[in-house]
């Protein structure tokens, strides 16, 4: 429920029409309605669509004709915030009721719900006005010819109420008894009891319009705004005609405050809008003419002008006041006009003088600190002598006279090398030698603008001396003095060595310079490219730095402070920070504090702080007791101190202490995340969580994120761990992109600020998985591993049983060759006895005694020379011989064969008988 006491505007003063300056311009076409959601992002009711705002940017959602599921129409009246579900509905001009989901993907995120003509379950009417929910869930519409409309939320089912009530409703406020507070431009103020749903009370104005007031029914009975005031049981409104009005509840009183601002008339409709109250119970009225007036209740009267018609800079419109919002977080008074949209707060940044060091002279030419001593001693120059200081005591070490030749003037320098400290003034050069306690005038009449001690590529130690008129000059070991005059130029401001040993020349209107060869004097000409972004933006520079990141900074006239990234590489980035939006200062000299904060000396102006590691800028601005005048004729030095720095000029020295002066904001924020984009994709709806999972093809992202700190002085820094070795200061940058990330899971780190740093580290993060492709997940290495795992059991397994295998198979035949060899034994034995079997059969058969009778008997036949009975004979003996023979090698034999070498025999032994 809205209360009526708003907290959270800042106290105002009490003189009569005192301009309240302090506002700030955001955006630059009509708004008409503000709404903060839980996380504090402010969601705008504007004429070009729906605005979502961080303080520093827009995200804006249109009228899309080829999606059905956009915004209906652009020009839209109210908001109102269901605190369950996070959905926004929203009451257009004249396209009905839009619910609006932050959590889904934009091109999904809105619905709409019309009015249907003799349709009484619809909406009312199309042209809303207002809309308010109550603790029962109940949406609650009022339009422009559009009956009160109730929608249950749960539902989303409409009853329209029509019984006294006219169709031309404007404002809709909840009390706290059931009641709801209509404002309608026919009918005043009208009470509606939400659980009896009907009118119970109605108040107009006929009667208390003043005797001279030019009007009608129409402008006197028109409710343009209502706030009701629990506490109290108030109910504060406006009518077109007499003003801003206050109802007593109880009584049923009114009062009427329509001394301050000129009446309704036909002629000049000009009616006060909105109103809010601020905790000091003033009150805040917008009007339609009239701009803003502060209104003391108690008298009545206008106690300030914060916005009056044209009065605003940034616009030169009749500002037409729409809506308040109070801010109490942020302190911040928000304010919806035709014109924009304005916010309403204060800061302060000061410095105070204390007491100067005691010098013979308060006409102070110079400071530096010596950061080659490891003392850290501070060295002030004045018109007759040379001073050295403890930085941490604030004690003088040492106090030289100047000599004659020696003439201090306004652009009198102190130049610190490793060698020792040098003082340029007057075209003359002097070192300070600390061991003879003495200033040394060296033997050179020229115009230098820098020293740089360095070493040339054969171990030679040289001095560098830059001059405004002579071009370059290298001091040689040996006393010689060589010119080079072969640049675009002979004029130099300065000229620093890095401490990688990289020469860098700045000049007068050239650019500037990089030495590639010391021995040759090759050189890198950078100037400013307008097309190119990232080259040197101003042709004049000044004077380099390299802080105590390693990082080489360089001043410029009118372009402020340039960090120059990677300046070693063939193609240095140039990065420019403005130090002042309007009108940029010549920045002459840098000296970096302990803190890291950079002191800028301006010319002609008072110093800023710079803070090199978010891009913030501060300008000093004094208290009035301060020495420093308002301009400076001449440029301030700078010189560190402990817990604070030094300022000198030519009226004196000032020490800063850092922690009672400097009213530096220190306030952390809470940060939340607005935006996820991959590859140009708008993927939003992923991040309402507190870890977001990508694929591995996601892995080129740009994150958004807020403090919601709406005065444009929020710093951000942030860190991706795993990805960034430190933390990346993006000053008022709040994007961060990232590409070609590796799979894995890292946590994004963000942190904000207001002003120059924080004093505490609240934080919040995120959590982003990339998820690897399946051929680097655990589950498919593991299987992987399984898979190699197995085959190479498999393989070993294999192995083994081949080797087994074979060791078997050479087991098996050497069994089978011992059985061989044991088997051809046997045969060999067993042929050997079956030979000695048939030789025994044989002679078994053919005995010995038969062959010897049968021989000896055929020698007898050829003894007698029976050649037939020989022939015969032999021919018979040879048969039997050759049956026996033939019939040896078979196992059987048949009978008949078996008996023809018997029968044979018969007859041998026959034939010898006969003869015998």
């Amino acid at each position: 429920m809205l209360a009526f006491l708003l907290r959270g505007c800042f106290l105002l003063s009490a003189q009569q029409n005192i301009p309240i300056t302090n506002l700030h311009f955001h955006l630059d076409y009509p708004v008409f309605h503000i709404l903060p959601d839980p996380k504090g992002f402010l969601w705008l009711a504007t004429q070009k669509g729906l605005v979502r705002y961080d303080g520093s940017t827009t995200e804006v959602y249109t009228h899309d004709p080829q999606n059905p599921q956009s915004l209906p129409i652009n020009r839209l009246n109210k908001l109102v915030l269901d605190p369950q579900t996070g959905f926004i509905w929203i009451a257009t001009a004249n396209a009905g009721l839009v619910r609006f989901d932050p959590k889904a993907p934009k091109n999904k995120a809105f619905k709409t719900f019309q009015s249907v003509l003799n349709d009484p379950k619809t909406l009312g009417g199309n042209a809303l006005n207002a809309l308010i929910i109550d603790n029962k869930r109940r949406l609650w519409i009022v339009g422009d010819g559009a009956y009160l409309t109730e929608m249950n939320l749960n539902t989303y089912e409409f009853t329209r109420h029509t019984e006294g009530i006219a169709p031309r409703n404007l404002y809709l406020e909840l009390g706290d008894k059931h009641q709801l507070w209509i404002g309608s431009m026919l009918k005043g103020l009208t009470e509606f009891d939400t659980e009896q749903k009907k009118v119970v009370n109605r108040w107009t104005h006929e009667d208390i319009l003043p005797p001279d007031t030019e009007t009608n029914f129409y402008s006197h009975n028109a409710v343009v705004d209502i706030q009701f005031d629990a506490p109290t049981q108030r109910v504060w409104y406006t009518s077109t005609a007499l003003g801003l009005m206050c109802l007593d509840v109880k009584t049923h009183k009114t009062t009427v405050f329509n001394t301050c601002f000129p009446p309704y008339s036909s002629k000049k409709p000009a009616y006060i809008t909105s109103f809010i109250r601020a905790k000091n119970g003033q009150i805040w009225v917008g009007h339609s003419f009239e701009g803003i007036k502060i209104i003391d209740p108690q008298t009545r009267q206008v106690v300030g002008l914060p916005l009056k018609g044209s009065g605003i800079a940034q616009s030169k419109k009749v500002i037409h006041v729409h809506t308040f919002y109070s801010d109490t977080a942020s302190n911040t008074l928000w304010i919806g006009t035709n014109s924009g949209l304005f916010s309403y707060n204060e800061s302060k940044n000061r410095y105070t003088r204390t007491a100067p060091l005691p010098t013979h002279s308060n006409q102070i030419a110079a400071i530096s600190e010596n950061l080659f001593d490891t003392k850290r001693a501070v060295w002030i120059l004045t018109e007759k002598e040379v001073v050295k200081i403890d930085a941490t005591t604030h004690q003088e070490i040492m106090r030289l006279p100047l000599p004659p030749q020696v003439i201090v003037n306004q652009w009198a320098t102190l130049m610190i090398q490793p060698s020792g400290v040098y003082i340029q003034s007057a075209m003359r050069l002097s070192r300070i030698d600390e061991a003879q306690k003495k200033v040394v005038v060296m033997p050179l009449i020229y115009d230098i603008n820098g020293v740089a001690d360095d070493t040339l590529p054969n171990g030679e130690p040289v001095r560098w001396l830059s001059t405004y008129n002579v071009g370059l000059i290298r001091l040689r070991q040996n006393g010689a003095i060589e010119h080079f005059q072969h640049f675009p130029t002979k004029v130099f401001n300065s000229i620093y060595r890095t401490r990688e040993g990289t020469l860098w020349m700045t000049t007068d209107n050239s650019g500037l310079l990089r030495i590639k060869d010391k021995v040759t004097l090759s050189f890198d000409h950078f100037m400013n490219q307008p097309k190119d972004p990232n080259s040197l933006p101003d042709n004049i520079p000044f004077h380099f730095y390299t802080d105590s990141r390693r990082q080489l900074w360089v001043t410029t006239a009118t372009s402020g402070i340039v960090h120059i990234e990677k300046p070693d590489a063939a193609q240095p980035i140039f990065h420019r920070y403005s130090i002042n939006k309007t009108q940029e200062p010549f920045i002459n000299y840098i000296h970096e504090d302990a803190d890291g904060l950079f002191w800028l000396n301006i010319l002609n102006g008072k110093p800023y702080v710079f803070n090199p590691k978010t891009g913030e800028s501060v300008a000093m601005k004094g208290d009035g007791s301060d020495i420093l005048p308002d301009r400076l004729s001449d440029k301030i030095k700078i010189g560190e101190g402990k817990n604070g720095v030094w300022l000198s000029n030519t009226e004196g020295l000032v020490f800063i202490d850092k922690t009672k002066d400097l009213l530096f904001p220190k306030r952390a924020l809470p940060v939340f995340f607005t935006n996820l984009t991959i590859f140009d994709r708008d993927e939003t709806a992923r991040l309402h969580a507190d870890k977001v999972e990508l694929s591995y093809r996601e892995n080129f992202f740009a994150l958004t994120f807020s403090a919601l700190n709406f005065d444009g002085n929020t710093l951000y820094r942030y860190q991706l761990e795993g990805v960034d070795p430190d933390w990346v200061y993006a000053a008022k940058r709040n994007v961060a992109y990232y590409t070609d990330l590796s799979p894995g899971t890292y946590t994004f780190r963000i942190r904000a600020s207001v002003g120059i740093y924080a004093d505490d580290d609240r934080e919040t993060t995120l959590q982003i998985v990339i998820t690897p492709p399946y051929w680097q997940t655990w589950w498919f290495r593991s299987l992987l591993l399984l898979v190699v795992l197995g085959s190479a059991f498999w393989l070993h397994q294999n192995r083994l049983q081949r080797i087994r295998y074979e060791f078997e198979l050479k087991e098996k035949v050497a069994a089978l060759k011992q059985k061989e060899a044991e088997a051809a034994k046997l045969r060999a034995e067993f042929q050997q006895k079956i030979a000695e079997t048939e030789l025994s059969a044989l002679r078994a058969q053919m005995n010995p005694h038969f062959i010897f009778n049968g021989l000896n008997s055929l020698n007898l036949y050829i003894l007698e020379n029976k050649a037939d009975l020989a022939s015969d004979y032999l021919q018979r003996f040879s048969r039997l011989i050759r049956l026996v023979l033939e019939n040896s090698r078979l196992e059987r034999i048949p009978l008949s064969d078996e008996l023809e070498p018997c029968a044979y025999t018969w007859k041998s032994r026959s034939c010898g008988s006969k003869k015998n």
